[in-house]
C-alpha cells in the first residue's frame, strides 16, 4: 500500500538517490526538504515532489518516481498530495519546468508558457536560472482556490 506524507530531514539522501537515478536535478534541495511530499511502500520511498515558495507563486520541482513504481498513477497522487498541502488561496498559481513530462503535466491541468512571460520571482530561482536548461518547457496552473 502506497502511504504519502511530508518529507523529514531524514529523507534527504533517499530523495537525493531517487532524482540521481532519474538524471534529475539534486544540488540546491539541501534546504527544502521540509516542502516535499514523499511517496513510500513499505517504508520505502518510491517517489518524491518539491516545491519552493516565491510569493505569490510557487515553483513544483523534482518530481521523480521509481521507475519499478511508474505508470501506476502515483505521480498523480504525489501532485495532488503535494498541491493539497500546499495550495493557500493567497498564491496566485504553480509554475514548473520539464523536458519529459509535459504530456504528464497537461493531464493535470498545466498549461506551457513562454519563459519571457514567468514572473521574475520565479525566474530568478536557481532551477529556473541554473539547474534546468533553457530547452525545459515552462509550464504554469492557475490556483482554482486564489479568489
Amino acid at each position: 500500500m502506497i502511504h504519502f506524507r511530508t518529507a523529514v530531514d531524514e529523507d534527504l539522501l533517499e530523495v537525493k538517490k531517487l532524482l540521481a537515478a532519474s538524471a534529475l536535478p539534486f544540488e540546491d534541495i539541501d534546504n527544502l526538504i521540509s516542502d516535499f511530499e514523499i511517496a513510500l511502500v513499505d517504508n520505502k520511498i518510491i517517489g518524491a515532489a518539491g516545491v519552493e515558495k516565491h510569493f505569490p507563486y510557487m515553483l513544483i520541482r523534482s518530481v521523480v518516481i521509481d521507475p519499478t513504481f511508474r505508470n501506476k498513477q502515483i505521480g498523480n497522487q504525489l501532485i495532488h498530495a503535494l498541491m493539497d498541502k500546499l495550495y493557500p488561496e493567497n498564491y496566485k498559481g504553480f509554475y514548473l519546468l520539464t523536458e519529459t513530462a509535459a504530456s504528464f503535466f497537461t493531464k493535470l491541468g498545466f498549461m506551457p508558457v513562454q519563459r519571457e512571460n514567468v514572473p521574475v520571482e520565479i525566474q530568478q530561482t536557481t532551477e529556473f536560472s541554473t539547474i534546468c536548461p533553457s530547452s525545459a518547457l515552462v509550464m504554469y496552473k492557475l490556483n482554482s482556490n486564489n479568489n
